[in-house]
């Protein structure tokens, strides 16, 4: 039987001073389209956020869709930290298969750091 894969709600980070605690305390992490903030914690949690300077909230929610279910569907390979995905500001349309690739490479750069500072050489 396949795993179910879904997103819960108590999963989602929603609280504003959350996010800015996030913002300034955590470490970030640049792509093309996004910025990954990570912050360790217990508990596994995600936050999306798409720059406002993105034409009309109709593209934000597109956006913001597209990056939850990238994260739905790819939960396995995020740490068990706190985690807030940033869309950034971007002239041309940008497909699914883009974000995707982009949060990928983030998640191998957050694994290679987090192998620099925990010591670990495997």
């Amino acid at each position: 039987m396949k795993k179910r894969l879904c997103l819960n709600k108590n999963e989602i980070l929603k609280k504003n001073n959350f996010f800015n605690h996030i913002f300034k305390k955590g470490y970030h992490y640049k792509g093309r389209y996004l910025n990954i903030i990570t912050y360790s914690d217990t508990k596994r949690l995600i936050g999306f956020t798409v720059d406002k300077k993105q034409r009309n909230a109709v593209i934000r929610n597109r956006i913001r869709r597209m990056l939850r279910e990238i994260y739905r569907t790819n939960k396995d390979k995020f740490p068990e930290e706190i985690i807030i995905i940033h869309a950034k500001h971007f002239e041309s349309f940008v497909r699914y298969i883009d974000l995707k690739n982009d949060i990928l490479l983030l998640l191998n750069k957050i694994y290679e750091s987090s192998e620099v500072y925990s010591g670990n050489t495997n």
